[in-house]
């Protein structure tokens, strides 16, 4: 933005003070999860884990926030999987 900077520089921080008002608290929900897809995709990846308990689940949606774009109205799914199915998951989908 050559000639523009000021102006850059006022969106710049007028975007910080927005989100800095917002609820900026990380959700377990969505961080916990090995996986998280529609649900052809989390049964997919399910099947494919030979050991371990497995459980797929409906998330919640999303709150909307200032920055994040959602276009989706489909629910998403989480699979939760023990420790011991989940470190091969991070091997074989690479």
């Amino acid at each position: 933005m050559p000639g523009r900077e000021n102006q850059f520089r006022d969106w710049y921080r007028s975007t910080i003070e927005e989100l800095s008002r917002g609820y900026l608290v990380r959700e377990s929900a969505w961080s916990e999860a090995a996986a998280i897809g529609d649900r052809r995709w989390i049964d997919e990846l399910a099947d494919d884990i030979a050991i371990g308990r497995k459980h797929i689940g409906e998330m919640p949606q999303a709150p909307e926030r200032v920055g994040i774009v959602h276009d989706s109205t489909e629910t998403s799914y989480a699979l939760h999987v023990t420790r011991r199915a989940s470190d091969p998951l991070l091997v074989s989908r690479r």
